[in-house]
């Protein structure tokens, strides 16, 4: 059971009025609050929660949309919308109930089927949704289209009332409820079945935020946001607004920030690493996000099969000095890597059990090669396979640098010409080398780390890795009957991952930002993007 966990009060229209009057408000000591610029990028896809896709998308539309929950600032799950959302016994059924407080921009109220029916519409392969996959474990979900029915029709989603609607799973899943803030599980308003297109230029939401007026959007420049009036949810603005800047250069928007033409900066340019701590004083943020970049060793490739295949991929791993590489190529962008997962999630551990093989040692590096020589002696190159239009070349060439001096073997940097190719190559199973893994997660939580990548029915399992026991534990995970217990099982399978490391991992990402002189609160959440409502802006 979920239950609220913040009060909120409701904004005055006299003060919203004053807003689009003064473009300031006073506050409780006095000061004027105002509307704080940040930078963006135009987005890549129509502004629609099953078409968001990337981070100029997402900042846009977590600010004009509420959802069942939304992330703090740790990746916790928090009830936005949300009064309650309660698993059955085996965590395959779930009765969510809505608050009964919430309207959508035009003055609709959002009712359980706001929810259900944009779920359901996101999900069928007939309209091409960017986000339908996240549906996936809903009844009724098909990635065969002769198969495929519409969640409603199938039982996957059922309205019970106007404020309580139930949501059948294929498999249990205790984590259910803590995928719910992805942008893809938003409401919609009945105008977007009549206009997709048309909703997508000026969407109606639900959120703290709202476009400020028709032309609030004047693409490739910017987007100008206010707050939303009718708003009555958890994330309550702390400023009157966003103005959101699209800059096409990182360099002039750090520059502007220095210049105190701009409030935040999500994204610190390369050029300014090694200084930015200094010319901003305490006004900076470096934390890690939720990503990780490993190299993967399909099993099926000569020599990394069974016991040997084992010993080949503990050497190989401890071979390379990551943190070495890191200082040397990174600086403070990457973190050396201690588990399969993220430090930017809640409840990461850096000393889960057997992680010691993620740790550069030279004697035990050369040791196990040794023992796998002596099994069927190395004979052939390792390649690692990179994709040549990311910032991937030096890193995968310092990691071979690394195998040829500590292993005395040839070790080579091959390049794919663009992302795409690679990609095609891993997924058709037709690479015929190591290669390069990035994973971002789509919501903040373990799982979504190791289910895609390592089960047997993972979506981007494409080396086939199998393991008995790492399924078990999935299982045991998933129908948990409390997230203490999954938490407690979902650790187990990482040492299970870590005991036959069906790919190394390398390095997180970290997230650097700043922020002017004349805001404060400023936070950024697990994927790097900043709170916009809890930043404060005074003026006077």
């Amino acid at each position: 059971m979920r239950v609220p966990r913040f009060a909120t009060a409701a904004i005055g229209l006299v003060a919203v009025a004053s807003l689009l009057l003064s473009g300031c408000t006073a506050s409780d000591d006095g000061d004027q609050r105002a509307i704080v610029t940040v930078n963006g990028t135009e987005p890549q896809n129509p502004l629609t929660p099953g078409d968001t896709t990337e981070l100029g998308g997402y900042r846009i539309m977590n600010a004009l949309f509420a959802g069942l929950v939304f992330y703090d600032a740790s990746g916790t799950a928090v009830d936005d919308l949300a009064e309650s959302i309660a698993p059955n016994a085996d965590n395959t059924v779930y009765t969510i109930s809505i608050s009964d407080d919430s309207t959508f921009t035009d003055g609709e109220e959002v009712t359980a089927e706001s929810f259900v029916n944009a779920w359901d519409w996101a999900a069928l392969a007939k309209h091409s949704a960017l986000n339908r996959k996240y549906f996936s474990e809903i009844l009724g979900y098909s990635d065969e289209p002769k198969k495929e029915e519409s969640l409603i029709e199938a039982g996957g989603l059922v309205v019970v009332d106007d404020h309580t609607f139930e949501v059948h799973l294929k498999t249990p899943q205790s984590d259910f409820p803590d995928r719910l803030g992805h942008i893809a599980f938003a409401p919609l308003p009945s105008a977007f079945y009549a206009d997709p297109e048309g909703f997508a230029a000026h969407p109606i939401g639900n959120g703290p935020y709202m476009f400020d007026g028709a032309d609030a959007w004047t693409h490739g420049k910017r987007l100008e946001l206010v707050v939303n009036p009718g708003y009555e949810g958890k994330r309550e603005p702390a400023n009157d607004g966003i103005t959101m800047r699209f800059y096409d250069s990182l360099d002039i928007a750090y520059a502007d920030l220095l210049s105190g033409h701009l409030d935040v900066l999500d994204t610190i340019p390369a050029s300014a690493l090694p200084t930015f701590k200094e010319e901003l004083g305490r006004r900076w943020i470096d934390q890690p996000t939720a990503t990780l970049e490993a190299i993967t060793i399909p099993a099926r490739l000569a020599h990394f099969a069974g016991q040997e295949g084992l010993l080949r991929r503990v050497a190989i791993s401890q071979a390379i000095d990551r943190q070495k590489i890191v200082d040397s190529l990174f600086g403070v962008t990457k973190r050396a890597a201690k588990d399969f997962t993220s430090p930017a999630l809640d409840g990461w551990s850096d000393n889960v059990v057997g992680n010691e093989v993620l740790v550069y040692n030279s004697g035990n590096a050369k040791a196990n090669w040794a023992k796998a020589d002596e099994m069927s002696p190395w004979e052939g190159t390792f390649e690692i396979a990179y994709n040549a239009d990311g910032d991937h070349g030096e890193w995968a060439e310092a990691v071979a640098a690394s195998l040829r001096a500590e292993l005395g073997i040839d070790a080579a940097a091959v390049a794919y010409p663009t992302l795409a190719d690679l990609r095609a190559a891993i997924e058709d199973g037709s690479i015929p080398t190591a290669y390069r893994t990035n994973w971002r997660a789509d919501y903040p939580g373990v799982v979504d780390f190791i289910v895609p990548l390592y089960s047997a029915k993972g979506i981007a399992n494409f080396q086939k890795f199998s393991s008995p026991a790492f399924e078990v534990l999935l299982k045991k995970g998933a129908s948990a009957k409390s997230q203490t217990d999954a938490a407690a099982a979902y650790k187990d399978a990482q040492e299970v991952l870590l005991a036959e490391l069906p790919a190394l991992p390398l390095w997180n990402s970290s997230r650097q930002a700043g922020y002017g002189e004349s805001v404060t609160d400023v936070a950024l959440d697990w994927q790097g993007v900043p709170q916009y409502y809890l930043i404060t802006k005074h003026t006077g």
